[in-house]
């Protein structure tokens, strides 16, 4: 599965619940995903969120992508992997700020 197919199959959901930024990272970034292989996943939500929330995210993209789905935030990389985490991400959705008009 490459990252487009991956995009388009989890987009709804992202925009369901409330992401304003997603990216892959891992094997899905780097095209090295095998029938084994994760869906490793770094997002911004628009707003606060419970567990609950983020809990029924991962279960959703899982039930989506019928693979195990490992989800980040951006607020809370574990700082070794940080340069790493991001230096490889392949954004797959960013909500587009709003501008006001005058």
């Amino acid at each position: 599965m490459n990252i487009q197919a991956i995009r388009k199959k989890i987009l709804p959901t992202l925009k369901r619940h409330d992401i304003a930024k997603a990216a892959l990272f891992g094997s899905a970034a780097r095209g090295a995903m095998d029938k084994k292989s994760d869906v490793d996943l770094l997002v911004k939500f628009k707003k606060s969120k419970t567990l609950f929330d983020f809990v029924g995210l991962k279960l959703d993209l899982e039930k989506k992508l019928k693979r195990k789905v490992d989800i980040l935030t951006y607020d809370y990389i574990y700082p070794p992997l940080k340069e790493i985490i991001l230096g490889e991400q392949k954004i797959i959705y960013e909500q587009k700020k709003k501008t006001k008009k005058s």
